[in-house]
């Protein structure tokens, strides 16, 4: 080794720091040289990018950072959380979050009496979906749901709700007068509960990522 501290590289011949592990001109790693210790420092993780791609996928920062399970884990939360939300709404109706819905949804006009198209909010709780045709205070005729997509009545109005899509077809028995009015009440499933846990436990996992970063970057 000369006095500069320097040394060959014994691959490419080219004089480089005797600090170098690896050759700048050809690649190569460098032979250590004795009595010198050389220390590989581990790459920096970037905290904001862990940060950044835990609030896009939850747990996604953790799995950058190498901490796969526990990525795993934040991600496997959330879809634990929607797995049982929709369970819910199939297999026990009566826990899933809901919100009532009551509207008009035509003015007659003396003759028609079959009405059809999507309501507003949908997925709608089975068993809700009540259309009526009247003025409202005086009711000429009303419809029940018997929970299977079937609509009808003892004067002969039938109809039929998809309760995934909101479509309805409705034909009552009696024609309304001009001007009265055919309206539905039902409830329907709501998905405010999925986003406030989604965006909780994104904010969650973003701050475990950023700290977990900072840690590796210190250790």
């Amino acid at each position: 080794m000369s006095e500069d501290k320097t040394k060959f590289c014994p691959y490419c011949g080219t004089q480089i720091d005797y600090k170098y592990t690896v050759c700048p001109s050809c690649g190569k790693p460098q032979p250590a040289i004795e009595g010198i210790v050389v220390v590989r420092s581990k790459p920096k993780k970037n905290p904001l990018l862990a940060l950044i791609l835990s609030l896009v996928l939850t747990g996604a920062g953790q799995i950058y950072l190498g901490r796969i399970l526990r990525g795993l884990l934040f991600l496997g939360s959330v879809l634990l959380i929607v797995f049982v939300y929709n369970a819910e709404m199939t297999l026990i109706p009566g826990l899933a979050p809901t919100a009532n819905y009551n509207n008009t949804i035509a003015t007659t006009d003396g003759a028609t009496v079959t009405f059809t198209g999507t309501v507003t909010n949908f997925p709608i709780k089975p068993g809700t979906f009540n259309p009526s045709v009247g003025k409202h205070t005086v009711v000429l005729e009303t419809m029940a749901d018997f929970g299977n997509g079937v609509l009808n009545n003892t004067a002969g109005g039938v109809g039929t709700i998809d309760y995934a899509t909101g479509n309805y077809n409705i034909t009552f028995y009696n024609t309304a007068p001009a001007n009265d009015v055919v309206y539905i009440t039902y409830t329907y499933y709501t998905d405010d509960f999925l986003v406030v846990i989604g965006l909780f436990f994104s904010v969650i996992s973003a701050w475990d990522a950023y700290r977990l970063a900072l840690k590796i970057n210190r250790s």
